[in-house]
């Protein structure tokens, strides 16, 4: 197929993890699918941007923060 173009959907960087934290409930709060993508990806993420989208990307931005995998989003954007 000569000149056939395909389009490929992309997600951004914010969306690795809040993909995946959509999965999240208050029955299945569990973040283990999360941790590897976001250390891969800590410097490329807008932390609070993933912050400001639910109650688990909240909680997840800031167990990230405590354990030291990213900078405290809270004093950066300050």
């Amino acid at each position: 197929m000569k000149g056939a173009a395909h389009r490929l959907l992309a997600v951004s960087n914010d969306d690795v993890p809040a993909t995946k934290l959509l999965a999240c409930s208050e029955q299945t709060p569990s973040f283990r699918g999360v941790f590897k993508p976001a250390r891969a990806l800590r410097e490329q993420i807008d932390w609070e941007n993933v912050r400001s989208r639910s109650p688990f990307e909240r909680a997840f931005s800031t167990l990230v923060e405590e354990l030291g995998i990213v900078e405290n989003v809270r004093s950066a954007a300050a």
